[in-house]
């Protein structure tokens, strides 16, 4: 698969996925998860149902994907160039040692995973190589399919690494968020530092929302109503507990901003 492929490219390339590839796969996500929706079993054998589910991947992408995509590229190059800095100091071995150290380590020659589903076994490469992942959105577990064509992969999360977590939460979100100069002035630099942790942490509780923007809880709450008023954010509740997303209006904002400062 073409690695500098555009969204719909990937999913032309999902759209024509051969069926038997299609059921072997869902096959083993079954075996993994244990438990999984009845309809699923359908994918393989239901073209029009399939085709559902594609297009339901790219109304996915352009709604939680599209338009958070330049803070996670920020994100991805900030792992990039630590990964490039590992693979300097210590070459490969040290790479892996320092990929995910809570479930990845390095033990020459193996690499002995602990994954989140408990399977075990072994894994011989074959001279075929190993592809890296970096995954945003996985969990902290690390993902591997042996079977992959044409090469094995593995996934590792961004930025999960000693030198970096143990930095305060507020000032990793600073760093990423980045807030655009244009922006700051019109809203002002903290509640404007408010309207990004939004963007960059969906679904925050206002304690988070403070964390993230390093403000104290009554401030967050403060300015996460002010935003809200002006139509910028939305609030969701479940039972005492509420949440902040952007709103349409937010997403449009923070785009013009960015192209704006760029």
């Amino acid at each position: 698969m073409d690695t500098d492929a555009g969204p719909e490219e990937l999913l032309e390339t999902v759209r024509r996925t051969p069926a038997p590839h299609l059921r072997a796969d869902l096959r083993r996500w079954a075996e993994l998860q244990g438990r999984v929706p009845s309809w699923t079993h359908r994918i393989g054998d239901e073209p029009k149902l399939f085709q559902q589910v594609v297009h339901t991947l790219g109304e996915a992408h352009e709604r939680l994907i599209t338009p958070y995509w330049p803070q996670i590229e920020r994100a991805a190059c900030a792992d990039r160039a630590l990964r490039v800095g590992h693979l300097a100091e210590g070459g490969v071995e040290g790479l892996l040692r320092r990929l995910n150290p809570a479930y990845v380590r390095w033990r020459s020659p193996v690499l002995e995973l602990t994954t989140a589903s408990g399977v075990s076994g072994d894994v011989h490469l074959g001279g075929q190589g190993l592809l890296l992942i970096p995954s945003l959105f996985g969990t902290a577990h690390s993902i591997i399919n042996p079977d992959a064509d044409p090469q094995p992969w593995l996934t590792f999360p961004l930025r999960h690494d000693d030198d970096l977590t143990a930095l305060p939460a507020a000032t990793t979100a600073a760093t990423l968020t980045s807030v655009p100069h244009c922006l700051a002035r019109l809203l002002g630099r903290t509640r404007a530092t408010v309207l990004c942790s939004v963007a960059d942490h969906p679904g925050c509780t206002t304690t988070e929302l403070a964390r993230y923007a390093a403000i104290a809880p009554a401030s967050a709450s403060e300015h996460a109503t002010v935003l809200r008023g002006a139509g910028l954010t939305t609030l969701s509740r479940h039972r005492n507990t509420v949440f902040h997303t952007l709103a349409p209006a937010g997403v449009s904002l923070l785009n013009a901003s960015t192209a704006t400062s760029g």
